[in-house]
């Protein structure tokens, strides 16, 4: 494991780092499991230096800023909100009172700039046939 954050690590080349990121996320390459579903599952062992490898490897692979990774060590925990307090819960799911003054807005604008593209599309159609 040591080895495999090292390697992680130290890569460079972009489609290196695209590999080692679809062999982690690919279906059934252990034990018909993932193998970030391995790794995340050894964080349970009572050997607490395999647990502290697996957190640096955990490092390393945040460190490369890709957005699937992410989301499948951090933010797949977080989509259900369990980790905000009760008492706290209800502003999540209030409605953001300036997304229905934008739609108001957006609602007020005259017809004609509801329209702007098919009229420059006509426009632009008739000068480019006249100078053809």
């Amino acid at each position: 494991m040591a080895y495999f954050d090292l390697i992680v690590r130290s890569i460079t080349e972009p489609g290196l780092i695209q590999l080692v990121i679809r062999f982690l996320l690919d279906e059934e390459k252990f034990d018909g499991q993932r193998i970030l579903d391995v790794l995340v599952e050894r964080l349970n062992s009572n050997d607490s230096r395999l647990c502290m490898v697996t957190l640096s490897l955990f490092d390393s692979l945040l460190s490369l800023n890709c957005e699937d990774i992410m989301l499948e060590l951090m933010l797949k925990y977080l989509l259900h909100c369990k980790h905000v307090p009760i008492s706290h819960r209800y502003k999540i799911n209030r409605v953001d009172p300036y997304t229905q003054a934008v739609e108001y807005f957006l609602n007020i604008t005259p017809d004609i700039m509801k329209k702007v593209n098919s009229v420059l599309n006509i426009n632009n159609g008739g000068i480019g046939s006249a100078a053809g």
